[in-house]
């Protein structure tokens, strides 16, 4: 397999599918500002650019900054199946009550977009019906339940954590990005990629967008 070498791209043409966190953003901001972008952004080719596969607060704090080029890391686009999320582990008591609400007056018949575990039951929230728009809303309001609250990330759900877990669920990746393009961002943190492979021959021959870093 290809070793990867760092590239760098225009932030601008980079597709960002998450929000980001304004907390960590703001103290992203000054790092990168001292520093640069350390840790290269995960991208992956699409037709309208590259999508951001990790690093939507390095790519926005390079857009706030004004930076010409970040570096990147180019990989494949994700395997088939659904994109993988990630689970949200909360221990606010108040983010408890808000998801509390939104179970008892949420009644959707689409896809699922989570399923909350609190209180020993899983509860999956579904979004109001099949249309990609509303996938989204019940996305974006079970995200703001607890928008204000600090969580960790989990890979797994786990049953023996304590606190409530929201564990989203992804629909397969061109369908992502399609519902990315039309209706814009998903909340923070919910798609936990495959960042271990690597796209080879791409930084062999890089598209003309593409220039390689130099020391």
């Amino acid at each position: 397999m290809t070793t990867a070498m760092p590239v760098t791209l225009d932030p601008r043409l980079l597709v960002l599918h998450e929000e980001t966190e304004a907390q960590r953003l703001d103290a992203l901001v000054g790092q990168v500002r001292r520093s640069g972008i350390t840790t290269p952004v995960a991208v992956t080719p699409v037709d309208d650019g590259w999508f951001v596969l990790d690093g939507a607060h390095r790519t926005t704090a390079a857009l706030m900054l004004g930076f010409a080029q970040v570096p990147v890391r180019v990989l494949p686009p994700p395997a088939s199946g659904p994109v993988p999320g990630w689970v949200h582990l909360l221990r606010s008591p108040l983010a408890e009550a808000a998801l509390t609400r939104l179970l008892r007056e949420h009644d959707g018949s689409g896809p699922v977009v989570a399923s909350v575990v609190t209180g020993g039951r899983e509860t999956p929230v579904r979004a109001a019906s099949d249309d990609s728009l509303d996938w989204v809303r019940a996305c974006r309001a079970l995200a703001h339940c607890y928008s204000w609250s600090s969580y960790e990330r989990l890979a797994t759900l786990d049953p023996s954590d304590e606190g409530v877990r929201i564990a989203w669920v992804m629909p397969e990746f061109p369908r992502l990005v399609a519902v990315v393009r039309e209706h814009g961002r998903l909340p923070a943190g919910v798609t936990r990629f495959d960042l271990t492979t690597t796209l080879d021959g791409h930084v062999g021959r890089p598209p003309a967008d593409v220039d390689r870093v130099t020391a």
